[in-house]
């Protein structure tokens, strides 16, 4: 009885154990797929107000770049990290390039560990009421998790009543490298709440069903 009574024991023990391996992975996993979404209040909030930063960090350095006489076809961002963005009409003693303290004085190209989509900057869009229907130079940011696509609204004082704006702008694009598409695709007109807004986030209606952040860097050239 003895024998029994201690092997009834070990039996209870093991399945303690594997009780507890379950909610000990079950905890692993949900931190681990909150690093690529599922993100706190909190957390998008900090994520989406250094987005913004970022943005408008690489906006002033566009200006400062064209206060220095570079065209817009001359800008260039070549960085490390950011392949693709070598621009041939770029000056050679690099103060056109936003990434370089001569230039823009911007010190790198920056992503996100928390989002699974990639920044890039494109002039295949148009901004909704610019004079040109040309493309303007834009920052996206797709496929962000949509707390941050909601916090950046609401810092960017974007009305979200009834839901996020939503836009069926197709994010096929070419990374800038001096030249502007002619009558580019439109970034902003498929929701009034961010109808000729220069910023924002949205949730595409396209197949991808992804929300997007633009930023304009530089318009009505």
């Amino acid at each position: 009885m003895k024998y029994s009574a201690q092997r009834g024991n070990v039996v209870i023990y093991i399945l303690v154990a594997v009780a507890l391996f379950g909610a000990l992975a079950y905890v692993f996993m949900r931190g681990a797929k909150s690093g690529q979404g599922n993100l706190t209040t909190q957390q998008a909030k900090l994520v989406a107000q250094e987005l913004i930063s970022y943005a408008g960090l690489l906006e002033r350095a566009v200006d400062r770049v064209r206060t220095r006489g570079c065209s817009e076809e001359e800008i260039s961002f070549q960085a490390a990290g950011n392949a693709g963005y070598v621009n041939p009409d770029a000056p050679p003693e690099f103060n056109c390039h936003i990434f370089q303290a001569s230039g823009g004085a911007m010190t790198s190209w920056q992503t996100f560990d928390s989002m699974a989509g990639t920044p890039y900057v494109t002039a295949t869009h148009t901004v909704n009421g610019t004079e040109t229907t040309d493309g303007d130079l834009v920052f996206f940011y797709d496929q962000v998790p949509v707390e941050v696509c909601n916090e950046i609204n609401k810092q960017l004082d974007i009305d979200l009543l009834g839901g996020l704006p939503a836009d069926d702008t197709e994010l096929t694009y070419t990374t800038f490298t001096g030249s502007y598409t002619a009558a580019a695709e439109v970034v902003n007109d498929g929701d009034v709440k961010i109808e000729d807004r220069n910023s924002g986030c949205y949730h595409a209606t396209d197949a991808a069903m992804d929300y997007n952040v633009f930023y304009s860097l530089l318009l009505d050239r």
